[in-house]
């Protein structure tokens, strides 16, 4: 019945381990997962530390498990894997197990694999930067735009000898200015 409960969620990857780190329980995808990004096959009975290696994701692995024996329950983002085989994002829900008088006789963790969710937050940061980069490449060309209509407005005042028509120019000149002005405080 424990081991249909554990593997009743094919995506929640769960394992329980003793004070000792060594294995009391796991489900099935906690099993799979070690073997695509360690290449190793956990066992009841064998310390979790082994799976690791001297992969400094260990270090990482055994503060939360010791954590989680001194009682705490937390949740820490992780990134777990040998490069080689595979690495991947979690969410590490972590939590001490008590006997009946309340003592700390080892761990559990559920795993929550959140790897696309990064991967798509590193997409999303990527078209931010790229829409940032194209808006200011938009207001450099309005603002040269408008300088140039100021200047060929500016270059028209000049030749023009109408009082009437030089009124008109001038105010353009000045409109201009002002849309410019008011568009540089709007960006």
């Amino acid at each position: 019945l424990l081991q249909s409960i554990l593997d009743s969620s094919p995506d929640v990857i769960v394992f329980a381990l003793d004070k000792d780190y060594r294995y009391l329980a796991f489900n099935e995808k906690h099993k799979e997962t070690i073997k695509s990004i360690w290449g190793k096959e956990p066992a009841v009975g064998m310390s979790m530390l082994e799976v690791f290696g001297n992969h400094d994701d260990r270090r990482k692995a055994k503060e939360g498990m010791d954590r989680a024996l001194r009682g705490e329950s937390f949740v820490v983002p992780e990134e777990y894997g040998d490069e080689a085989l595979s690495r991947q994002s979690w969410l590490d829900y972590w939590s001490p197990i008590m006997d009946g008088k309340g003592e700390i006789i080892g761990l559990a963790c559920y795993v929550l694999d959140n790897t696309a969710q990064k991967q798509a937050e590193q997409v999303i940061k990527a078209l931010l930067s790229e829409k940032e980069l194209v808006l200011k490449e938009v207001h450099h060309r309005i603002k040269n735009n408008m300088e140039m209509i100021k200047g060929l407005l500016s270059f028209q005042l000049e030749k023009v000898a109408d009082a009437v028509a030089k009124a008109a120019l001038e105010d353009s000149v000045s409109r201009i200015q002002s849309m410019s002005l008011l568009y540089d405080k709007l960006y």
